[in-house]
Parts: C-alpha cells; structure tokens; sequence
C-alpha cells in the first residue's frame, strides 16, 4: 500500500475518492459495503449523491466520498494490520489532495489580477458607500420631520400656554366681578 489512492475534487474544490477504491482496499465487496455502510451511516454527513458506471451488463452505482466520509467509513472497520495501512494510505492520499488544490488555488497573482482585485473592491465599497448615503438621507428626513412636529409642537404648547393665561386672567376677573356684586 505504498502508492496514495487516486483522489479528484468535487464542484466544491474538495478533494473525494471512489466509494470502489475504498471498498476494495478495505477487501469488501462494494455492492454489500455501499448498503451496509455507505447508505446506512453516511448520508448525515453532506450531500450523497450515488453515480453509475455501465460495465457492460447492469450499471454499476458508486459514491463520491468527501475525506470526511470515507474517513469515518474507514473507522467502520475493525483494525488489523491491512485496515490500519488503509487507514494511513487514506490519510496521505487526502493531505495531498487537499495540499494540490491549495497550490493551484493560491498560485501567483499578477500586476493586472492585484488591480482588478482592488478595483472590484474599490466598487463594492463605492456601493456600500451609496447605500449608507441614502440611508443617512432617510435618516435626516426623519430627523427633519421629527424636528418640524417637534417645533410645531412647542409652538402649539406656547399657543396653548399663552391661552391658558388668559383664561386664567379672564376667569380672575370674573371672579373678582362676582365677588363685587355679591357684596
């Protein structure tokens, strides 16, 4: 088992292996080792979706399997010299998967990739820029109507204020009117 396991990636960059591969160095039948384990305890880990392979006669269904998957798979069997290595060569084969895909996902930008990246940021923040401007407009505006009932308010309560002087004025003075005739 000195050689990885053959490995790609999936739409979501992740590296994966055939649901086969495994089976087979685990020494199980796939057919039996897909409904056994596969279907049985993996399907809460992320999305399962099975594949076919014509060979020949009837189609043959396998899985892609997430290093997730396939590792918890793994610890399905019980350990012996042959699951261990498995155990170990699995392992290997994902690190380097996942460290292939690092490299190509982290390869060199250029001059002109630096700029069209600062230049897409530089528009993102312009947008966010506009949408906090317009924000801060509807704010004023509430401000701005709050400050206009606010003022027609106070000038409705001097309203209010200066006619109840006179009310108070004018019933003191009725009073006091009443107050002379009845003496």
């Amino acid at each position: 088992m000195s050689d990885l396991f053959p490995t790609t990636q999936n739409e979501f960059n992740e590296p994966v292996i055939d649901s086969r591969i495994v089976a087979d160095a685990l020494g199980l039948d796939h057919t039996d080792w897909i409904r056994k384990v596969v279907k049985k305890h993996l399907e809460g880990f992320s999305v399962l979706k099975p594949e076919k392979e014509l060979t020949g006669g009837r189609p043959e269904q396998y899985y892609w399997l997430t290093e997730e998957q396939a590792l918890f798979a793994a610890t399905l069997s019980r350990n012996n010299k042959h699951v261990v290595a498995f155990k170990m060569k699995l392992v290997q084969s994902f690190v380097k998967a996942r460290l292939a895909i690092q490299q190509l996902v982290q390869q060199p930008m250029t001059s002109l990739d630096i700029m069209e990246m600062a230049l897409k940021q530089m528009r993102q923040q312009e947008a966010a820029i506009a949408l906090l401007g317009d924000r801060v407009e509807k704010v004023e505006e509430k401000m701005d109507k709050s400050d206009v009932a606010n003022h027609v308010i106070y000038q409705n309560n001097l309203l209010l204020t200066e006619r109840l002087k006179r009310l108070e004025e004018s019933r003191n003075e009725d009073r006091e009117d009443n107050q002379k005739l009845y003496r």
